[in-house]
């Protein structure tokens, strides 16, 4: 992609833009969801270490201060921080920004959107990694797993279609022509999985989710697809000469989403397809509901406990198992990058950092 052919940046101001509504209505109430999972987890702890209640409250008031900020339309400070990763550009950006626009400093309802989108994650992140007792902690934790086991009825459709499948894998594997037609419903199943996406869907009730879930909603979202490299990507796994065949995975939200994509993952991997899988995750809660590598096992415990998932027991245990027979064996592995909640396009990757 050219310079010439790059969009211009989408601006908080501008009325008719998604960052309009996003910065006065959804940011807010995510923020007042981040204060809330705060205290609860505070409240769990008040009598047993009360140095991470205390510190809690320092949290909650630079939340609180974060979204006055916001409302506001308060300027855009930069970090001046070398102790957490990723920072610095942030930092980088802004100056840039600034420069570009004219202006000593940027606002909230003014800046431009996607960089602030991923501004304002950063920015909650290290109330919580400059205080000892919350580093691990992940905000938005409750939220995915919540919205997961609240999908549980196009879970179960999905793994007693991965069942099924498994058990015709090896004939499957043989036909080309069937082989690719799945192939491509797997696909669209991975691709639809994104419908459920908790940063977009912070106003959304959970009728509203279940909604965009399951074989009907993914067959009536086919006339939103724009662009369809199905055809590329087919070619260019089956063409293969590589000695290992990997497909890698940026994965965007955990949950549902995330769920779909091990979908698609146990099929190319049952299939021959592919030899391996990379999944790359956030290092830090990003977005409300991205996926970090702790999360990839949370889903399959929680797919495990009988009080989530009380229904078709041995599809659901048939595929949590053929999940970890392949992380055993090495075939489905997790990678980190800081790159990845940094403000940069994805263009200005550093193969050898990420890969």
């Amino acid at each position: 992609m050219t310079v010439e052919t790059v969009p211009p940046l989408s601006y908080n101001n501008d009325d008719h833009s998604f960052g309009f509504e996003t910065c006065r209505s959804r940011w807010p109430k995510i923020l007042r969801t981040a204060i809330e999972d705060t205290q609860i987890e505070m409240d769990a702890v008040r009598k047993t270490n009360p140095k991470k209640y205390r510190q809690g409250e320092g949290i909650i008031e630079e939340i609180k201060s974060l979204a006055h900020h916001i409302v506001t339309d308060g300027p855009i400070l930069r970090f001046c921080n070398d102790d957490i990763p990723g920072l610095n550009s942030f930092d980088d950006t802004l100056g840039q920004l600034e420069k570009e626009n004219d202006v000593s400093h940027l606002t909230w309802l003014t800046g431009p959107w996607l960089y602030l989108e991923c501004y304002i994650y950063r920015q909650i992140d290290t109330y919580f990694k400059k205080r000892s007792e919350w580093l691990d902690f992940d905000v938005f934790n409750r939220l995915k797993r919540e919205t997961f086991i609240s999908s549980a009825m196009g879970v179960y459709e999905l793994v007693i279609r991965y069942k099924d499948l498994f058990s015709k894998a090896s004939a499957l594997a043989k036909d080309k022509t069937a082989l690719k037609s799945v192939f491509e419903e797997f696909i669209e199943i991975s691709l639809w999985g994104n419908a459920t996406d908790l940063s977009l869907l912070a106003n959304a009730t959970l009728e509203e989710i279940k909604s965009v879930q399951g074989s009907a909603a993914r067959a009536n979202s086919k006339k939103n697809i724009i662009v369809n490299d199905l055809d590329l990507a087919w070619d260019r796994i089956t063409q293969s000469k590589a000695d290992v065949k990997r497909v890698d995975f940026i994965l965007d939200n955990a949950g549902f989403e995330f769920f779909t994509d091990v979908c698609l993952t146990l099929f190319l991997l049952d299939t021959g397809l592919v030899d391996q899988v990379v999944y790359h995750t956030k290092t830090r809660p990003w977005m409300v509901s991205d996926t970090m590598t702790k999360d990839i096992e949370i889903m399959l415990q929680d797919m495990l406990n009988t009080q989530f998932f009380p229904e078709h027991r041995s599809e659901v245990q048939f595929f949590v198992d053929a999940v970890h027979k392949y992380q055993k064996a090495g075939k489905i592995q997790a990678a980190q990058s800081e790159f990845w909640t940094v403000d940069l396009d994805f263009w200005n990757i550093n193969k050898d950092e990420v890969i």
